[in-house]
This record gives C-alpha cells, sequence and structure tokens, in this order.
C-alpha cells in the first residue's frame, strides 16, 4: 500500500454528497508558486473561492492540505510547475460543496502522489493538467479511495483532458461495503469519469494506466493509451478482521490503445477481474514489430487458481461465497456480481460474516472490441472459466436497455 501511497496523484474524495453549490465566488492571486505562497493563498480563501496560482516553477517539501470547496488554478501545463517531495495536494471534500484543480503540472521524482482526494465527494473535476511520475516504476496519478476506515459511500467526479506520464490512476471507495450494497446504476453519474487524456510509459516499465478495488466506481472512455493497459482488481488482501472488496463497477468504452515500443511485453488491453460494468467499441493497435497486445481484452477471477491470506480459494467450502455450485459459484464479487442483497449487518465487526450473500446476477457486456481491425470475443483467463460462464456471467452482445451518460460530461460546461 505504501508503493500506491507514493505514486504520482492520488484522489479521494471526502465527503458525503458533494451537491455543490458555491457560497462565494471571489478569485484571489497566489503571491508566488512556492509551497508558503499557495498555502497562505489556500487559507485565506472561503468555500467556492477561485485561487490563481501563477505562472513559474517552485519543489515543494510538504503537503498542500485543505478541506474547503475551491477552484484553485494554475496557468497551465508547462508554465505552473510544482515538483513535491511529498504528496503534492491532498483535498478533504466538505459536504455539499464542489472542489476543482486545473492548469497545473505536477511531477513526483519520488513516485509520491501529486493529489490525493479523501472521502465521498459527489462533484470534483480534475482538467487540464499534467502529471508525471520520474521514478522507473512510475506513480499513482490520481488515487480515489473514499473513506478509508469505514464503508464509505463511493464517489463521483470527473478527471479529463490530463496528460499522464509514467502514471496511474487508483479508484477505490474505503473498504467497498457500502458500493456494494448500493444499486449498480450503470449509465449514470455515480462513478469516477476519466475522458479525453492521454497516458503514455516512456519508463519502460510496464503498468495499467487505471486500476480499482475496494468497490471502486469508474468510466474510462475516449482516452489514448500508449503501451499500457486498463484494469480492475478482485476481492483480495484479507486481514484478521476485515477483507477489501472487488471492484464494483467498469465502464470502458470507445478508447485507442496502441502498442508502440517493441520492448514491452503486454498481455491485455484491458484486464478486468471483478463485478459488472460494458465494456465496447475499444480499439486496440499493435504498431510495434516483437512483443504486443495479445488479446484486447481478458477476464479472470483470482479465486479460482489462487487463495488470498484469510480468504483462501472459490472451492465449495469457503462461506464468503454462494456455493450454489460445488466449485464455489458464484464466487464473491466475481466477474457478472452485482449488489449485495443479503441484510448489511452491523458495520466494522462484521466483515466475514455472510450477510453479503446473495448477490445480484449481474453480467458484464462486451462487444465491439478489436484487434488489429478484427473483433475479438474476451478471453476467459487463468482458468476463470470454472467460474465465468458466457451468456450467463457475461455476453459479447450490447447490453440492453443502457444508455451511455452524457459525453462530454456535464461538468465540464461548468
Amino acid at each position: 500500500m505504501r508503493i500506491l501511497l507514493s505514486l504520482i496523484i492520488v484522489i479521494t474524495a471526502y465527503s458525503a454528497t458533494c451537491q455543490i453549490r458555491n457560497a462565494s465566488t471571489q478569485t484571489s492571486d497566489a503571491a508566488g508558486v512556492s509551497f508558503a505562497d499557495v498555502k497562505a493563498a489556500v487559507e485565506a480563501a472561503e468555500v467556492g473561492d477561485t485561487v490563481i496560482i501563477p505562472e513559474g516553477s517552485a519543489t515543494w517539501t510538504s503537503t498542500l492540505s485543505y478541506s474547503k470547496g475551491i477552484h484553485l488554478r494554475g496557468a497551465g501545463i508547462g508554465k505552473t510547475v510544482i515538483t513535491h517531495k511529498d504528496v503534492g495536494i491532498r483535498v478533504l471534500g466538505q459536504e455539499g460543496i464542489q472542489w476543482t484543480i486545473s492548469g497545473l503540472e505536477m511531477i513526483s521524482p519520488d513516485s509520491y502522489a501529486c493529489i490525493e482526494a479523501r472521502g465521498g465527494c459527489k462533484d470534483f473535476r480534475i482538467s487540464s493538467c499534467k502529471f508525471k511520475g520520474e521514478q522507473p516504476a512510475g506513480a499513482v496519478t490520481i488515487l480515489a479511495l473514499g473513506n478509508p476506515n469505514d464503508f464509505a459511500e463511493h464517489q463521483y467526479g470527473l478527471v479529463d483532458n490530463c496528460e499522464i506520464v509514467n502514471g496511474r490512476i487508483l479508484v477505490f471507495a474505503g473498504l467497498g461495503e457500502g458500493s456494494w450494497k448500493e444499486p449498480t446504476n450503470l449509465g449514470s453519474e455515480e462513478a469516477i469519469y476519466i475522458e479525453d487524456c492521454r497516458f503514455t510509459y516512456p519508463s519502460g516499465i510496464l503498468h495499467n494506466v487505471i486500476d480499482a478495488n475496494q468497490g471502486g466506481r469508474y468510466v474510462f472512455r475516449h482516452n489514448y493509451v500508449e503501451d499500457s493497459f486498463v484494469m480492475s482488481h478482485s476481492l483480495m488482501n484479507g486481514t484478521p478482521t476485515y477483507f477489501s472488496r472487488g471492484t464494483r463497477i467498469t465502464e470502458v468504452y470507445e478508447n485507442t490503445f496502441i502498442a508502440v515500443k517493441p520492448e514491452y511485453t503486454r498481455f491485455a488491453a484491458i484486464f478486468l477481474r471483478a463485478g459488472t460494468g460494458v465494456v465496447f467499441n475499444n480499439r486496440v493497435t499493435n504498431l510495434a514489430v516483437g512483443t504486443r497486445y495479445s488479446v484486447a481484452v481478458a477476464i479472470d477471477n483470482v479465486r479460482t487458481y489462487d487463495s488470498p491470506p484469510y480468504l483462501g480459494r472459490a472451492d465449495g467450502t469457503n462461506s464468503i461465497d454462494g456455493n450454489e455450485e460445488s466449485n464455489g459459484y458464484p464466487a464473491l464479487d466475481q466477474i457478472g456480481r452485482g449488489q449485495d442483497v443479503g441484510p448489511m449487518g452491523d458495520p466494522l465487526p462484521r466483515y466475514y460474516a455472510t450477510n453479503r450473500i446473495p448477490q445480484a446476477l449481474e453480467p458484464m457486456y462486451l462487444w465491439n472490441n478489436q484487434l488489429d481491425g478484427v473483433v475479438q470475443e474476451p478471453l476467459v483467463h487463468n482458468g476463470g472459466e470454472i467460474h465465468i460462464k458466457k451468456n450467463r456471467d457475461y455476453y459479447t452482445m450490447p447490453k440492453p436497455n443502457y444508455t451511455p451518460y452524457s459525453y462530454p460530461h456535464p461538468l465540464r460546461a461548468q
């Protein structure tokens, strides 16, 4: 987990319901780009104010933390440049108030997060920024954690028109229990949207550009990805008192994936391991000669073949699974599972109780995803076909009655 916290951007929205509306509309200018100048301007701002960071560059050795809904605006990529030796910006969102960050270039030489946002904010926006990790392994550019110590509602928000170099976005929703109890609502605002962004990995180390776990919900659309891939993780990381739930929802569509560097080893452009969602109209192209994308989309279930600590395999003997079949099917949070429909029970003490079961059957739909111009069906990987069956847990056709959320995202018009 330390690696995650030391990556480039971390977005974790803190708040229960960021329904907005600004109490103030004042604009003020920071005296300079230094940490002290920006901190002073942020502390003087009121909710709804805009703080302008001027053109220039600076190195910050402390984290800029604030809990008020303000709009932090730099002069633009290549103009307002901040190199940070710790987490760059940490936002603790307040209920009912929007926050935005735009026009910054942030560099993480030691893999600390550029932006960390905590909680359950419903309306944040990060736009027109550049985030760069200078370590070979890259950095987490955006980390949406939710409230990491409880059930937590999932977050809503938007990341758009950003350039991310050697970095990735991570989407969590606390420990995930709250997100799994809430309805799915595909095609709604109820997710973190990443759209019209550009991701590149010139470092040569292969990492995903976005990943999720712990009930995370994201929509990844209209992006350009070079030499990397999109991912979601499954139920994992148990302890004696709790475990991290799998990714709740992924919607991945209308993206371009390009393999450019021949020395990079790739598997799938889109690799999903939990929950439900839609994956469609993605174009994967191998320009490189040599190692290439092998498939456009792959899906699996980790607990089909592995036994995470304190969780065990899905084998028909594990009480956290549905166990409708001798192999344990349906495995908790596997591909094709949706809302927990069992009773919630008490919050923290009951992570290992069976109060999630049954989970609703909500198949994933994957269609019209192309590798080098040829439409491919998803590959069920790592023996996952034991638990993941076509025309039951996933379908290779458009999802009935599904309509994508408005594009461009409505927050871009504000």
